[in-house]
C-alpha cells in the first residue's frame, strides 16, 4: 500500500486485481472449512476475518461488498475480477459492484471467458468438473448481460494458443457487446512477432496475457529471450495483462 500502489499511480499503470475475496473467505465469512488464497485458512486469518465481519456488521455493510470495493478506493485500481460460478454468485458480485464510491457511464465486464472444450487446447481443464469442462458461448452470457444492464465485455484467453485468440476474435466479430479481446502469443518464440502484428490490426484486439501464474520459474518474465515481446507490445500500443501472484509483484515493476 505504501510503495507498490503509489509507484503504479506515478507510472500511470492501471491495476486489475483478481480474487478480492481471497479464495471466497471474504465472501462467505470464516465458516468451517473456509479457504484463503487457495489453501485452508489458518487460525490467524480466521481471527482477522471474524474481526472484519464484526466491523462490517456494525456499519450495516455486507463483508463481500466491502471486499469488492476496498481495492477500488485507490486511484491506481481500475477494476477488480471477483470470479464466481453460477447465477447466484454473479448476482452477488453485481450487488457488490453497485455499492460504488463513485459513478461511471458504462458498465463493463472487464474479464470473462467463453470457451469450446472440443477445440482441445485447454490443458488445465478438469474433465471431471461439469461446470468447468462444458462449453460456454455468447448465448449463455447474453441473458445476464441484458438482465443486469452490462454495456460491454472484454473476453480473455483461457488457453496458451494463438488459435484460441483467433477463436475469440471471431466471437467478438459476431457479438456486438464483446468490446475487447485479450489473447496470447508465445513469448518464448520471437518468430511469433508476426502473429502479434497481425492480431493488432483487429479493432477489438487489446493485448495479451501470458499465463505467468502457471510458470514454475518466478523470474521467467525477466529472461532475455522474452524481452522482444514487451518491446513489441509497446511498439504496437497493446496491453500486457500481468496475471500472477504476490511473489511476481517485484518483477511486474521491473
Amino acid at each position: 500500500l505504501d510503495s507498490f500502489l503509489p509507484l503504479c499511480e506515478a507510472r500511470g499503470i492501471g491495476i486489475v486485481s483478481g480474487g478480492p475475496y481471497n479464495s471466497v473467505i471474504l465472501a462467505t465469512g470464516a465458516r468451517k472449512g473456509a479457504w484463503y488464497n487457495y489453501d485452508p485458512a489458518p487460525p490467524e486469518v480466521i481471527d482477522r476475518v471474524n474481526a472484519i465481519e464484526r466491523v462490517c456488521k456494525s456499519h450495516g455493510v455486507r463483508m463481500v461488498d466491502a471486499a469488492f470495493q476496498f481495492p477500488l478506493l485507490h486511484p491506481a485500481h481500475v477494476t477488480v475480477i471477483p470470479g464466481g460460478q453460477g447465477v447466484a454468485e454473479m448476482e452477488s458480485n453485481l450487488t457488490a459492484a453497485r455499492q460504488t464510491h463513485g459513478c461511471t457511464d458504462l458498465k463493463i465486464d472487464a474479464q470473462h471467458h467463453l470457451r469450446q472444450p472440443k477445440r482441445g487446447d485447454y490443458d488445465w481443464m478438469p474433465k471431471d468438473n461439469a461446470t468447468l469442462s462444458r462449453a460456454y458461448a455468447p448465448a449463455d452470457l447474453a441473458p445476464h448481460i441484458d438482465a443486469f444492464g452490462i454495456d460491454g465485455t472484454v473476453i480473455v484467453q483461457a488457453a496458451a494458443s494463438v488459435e484460441e485468440t483467433e477463436y475469440m476474435l471471431g466471437l467478438a466479430d459476431a457479438t456486438p457487446w464483446i468490446k475487447g479481446v485479450v489473447g496470447w502469443v508465445d513469448f518464448e518464440d520471437e518468430g511469433q512477432r508476426h502473429h502479434l502484428k497481425r492480431l493488432a490490426a483487429h479493432p477489438k484486439f487489446c493485448g495479451v496475457r501470458p499465463m505467468i501464474q502457471d510458470i514454475p520459474d518466478v523470474n521467467w518474465m525477466l529472461r532475455d529471450d522474452v524481452q522482444w515481446a514487451y518491446r513489441a507490445l509497446i511498439e504496437l500500443d497493446l496491453s500486457f495483462d500481468a496475471l500472477g501472484f504476490p511473489r511476481h509483484l517485484p518483477n511486474f515493476l521491473t
